[in-house]
């Protein structure tokens, strides 16, 4: 494993699956999201996003809508990606998660 998808795998364990309760979906179907998900075997891990995939199954998740999100309780998302598209990832949902009380984290859980 590179060692950005170890690090990425190392605060993605510290951040959410060590300190959260809640349901996660992962926003990122890139590298970084397969290498995770190959490592971290997590219950807490329910769904994938990504506007240009809905409907697939990716590594043995289902890469969900808006609308599927938006009907899971106490869901949060965290946003699995280079760090120069994070911004824009999270301006692109950052209205739906305003309305649905969506709690958005990077991947320091910032």
């Amino acid at each position: 494993m590179y060692i950005e998808a170890e690090y990425i795998c190392n605060q993605f364990q510290k951040n959410f699956i060590e300190n959260q309760t809640c349901p996660i979906i992962i926003y990122g179907t890139g590298l970084n999201t397969k290498s995770l998900l190959e490592k971290v075997k997590s219950s807490k891990i329910i769904g994938l996003m990504d506007d240009k995939k809905t409907g697939e199954i990716l590594w043995g998740y289902k890469v969900l809508s808006y609308e599927d999100v938006a009907q899971i309780d106490n869901v949060i998302i965290v946003i699995i990606a280079r760090n120069a598209v994070i911004n824009v990832i999270y301006r692109r949902i950052e209205n739906f998660c305003s309305q649905n009380n969506i709690c958005v984290y990077n991947i320091h859980g910032n």
